[in-house]
């Protein structure tokens, strides 16, 4: 799709939507360690989790200090 085709969807997206400005991308960055270290105790070797969670839960977020 041409940038200026591709433009244009984006831009009657966003009014349908009710959106104003089209969100900047946002880069994922690694995980701290601790997380990694986390999901390893959790899950087994597949990234299966070995057990149910105590607290119904399914995502750990982190969020980095600024």
């Amino acid at each position: 799709m041409p940038a200026t085709n591709q433009t244009d969807a984006i831009e009657r997206l966003s009014q349908v939507f009710g959106i104003d400005r089209v969100p900047v991308k946002v880069f994922h960055r690694s995980p701290p360690q601790f997380m990694i270290e986390l999901f390893k105790t959790l899950t087994d070797y597949g990234g299966i989790t070995k057990q149910q969670s105590p607290y119904n839960a399914d995502v750990i977020r982190s969020f980095p200090d600024r």
